[in-house]
């Protein structure tokens, strides 16, 4: 009974691991009922999950919502990059 209490019940610490884990990974169906089990139980671990579920959303929020106000590219910036990047090359193999 303690070994199968033991495989069940994870530590706090192998519990956030998880946590985190399942924000960017599948976790395998062990996990899942491990984690499950832990964070019914747990308290601080059920809000550590809703928390970091939260501003895992709230970052990805702010990140695109940051790329949507970004400046339009500057016409004609990138031949202007390749003609200075040939002067360049084209001055180092003079010396």
């Amino acid at each position: 009974m303690k070994r199968v209490l033991h495989i069940i019940l994870l530590s706090c610490t192998r519990a956030t691991e998880l946590i985190e884990k399942d924000i960017y990974f599948k976790l395998s169906v062990v996990e899942k009922i491990q984690l499950t089990v832990h964070a019914g139980i747990c308290g601080m671990c059920h809000r550590y999950r809703k928390h970091s579920r939260l501003l895992h959303q709230l970052m990805i929020k702010l990140h695109l919502h940051d790329h949507e106000h970004e400046p339009p590219p500057i016409p004609g910036e990138q031949e202007n990059m390749a003609g200075l990047k040939e002067k360049i090359i084209s001055r180092l193999e003079e010396k």
